[in-house]
């Protein structure tokens, strides 16, 4: 059963989770995202396994189907945090280079990826921007591991 589909059965069932559910979307993106793990334990309690990240992108979509003016359905602030995390690991490489080594990073690589995000972000498509972010993140890190490993070699 897709993730949507147990969620919309799931929130038809349960008044509760339905009241929940209308209460993260009117407070914020960060709010439904970050309770997507109740979402999911209530989920497995059904016999309904589903990763956080397929719940969470679940939750978007039902956010912008059932309340599309609210807070939880804005496609761009659920992009933001998702950027967010990519550029909180991303930075915790970073952090461990030393100083000829940060000088020796070359991004260039991954910014062509940018593309894939922008057209991701303008179809306000989550799953590829996902993708497209990981392709980013992916990129950079070996672009920090290159310069760890010129240092090392110098």
């Amino acid at each position: 059963m897709r993730t949507k589909t147990a969620l919309v059965e799931l929130l038809k069932e349960s008044r509760d989770l339905r009241t929940f559910f209308k209460g993260c979307c009117n407070t914020s993106a960060f709010r439904l995202r970050s309770q997507a793990w109740q979402f999911r334990d209530e989920l497995l309690v059904w016999g309904v396994a589903a990763s956080l990240e397929a719940v969470q992108d679940a939750l978007l979509e039902l956010a912008r189907d059932l309340f599309p003016d609210s807070p939880g359905a804005d496609f761009t602030t659920w992009a933001g945090l998702l950027c967010g995390d990519a550029m909180a690991r991303l930075s915790e490489h970073y952090a461990n280079l030393s100083p000829e080594e940060k000088d020796a990073v070359d991004i260039s690589a991954a910014w062509e990826r940018n593309d894939e995000i922008v057209a991701a972000c303008e179809a306000e498509d989550l799953p590829a921007f996902r993708e497209a972010l990981r392709k980013y993140e992916r990129e950079a890190r070996e672009a920090v591991e290159a310069a760890r490993e010129r240092s090392g070699a110098a």
